[in-house]
């Protein structure tokens, strides 16, 4: 069976918007969250959210892309924060509660 030129362009022009729609959604995310100590009563996981420790809200995240404008978020009620970029990016946080 001989498939003609044309029915492989309709397989794989799809294809390649699915690839670029992919690409152009990436980003970056993350949990800003109150880190507890290790101590006698509690046993956490340095750098890592454990269930007693609390999301912090209200900090801001700001994306600095090489050559573009910068981005910029707030964490949730949960810290959770989301940026869209598709580049590599430095991460700063800033506006922290006068608590911490």
């Amino acid at each position: 069976m001989k498939i003609k030129q044309s029915m492989w362009l309709k397989l794989l022009i799809p294809q390649l918007f699915l690839l670029f729609a992919t690409v152009l959604q990436a980003g970056v995310s993350g949990t800003v969250f109150r880190d507890l100590p290790v101590n006698g009563t509690t046993l956490n996981t340095y750098g890592v959210e454990d269930a007693n420790e609390l999301g912090v809200e209200g900090v801001t995240v700001t994306a600095y892309p090489s050559g573009a404008a910068s981005v910029s978020t707030t964490t949730d009620a949960s810290g959770a924060w989301t940026l869209a970029t598709t580049t590599d990016v430095r991460i700063e946080f800033s506006g922290w509660p006068s608590y911490l």
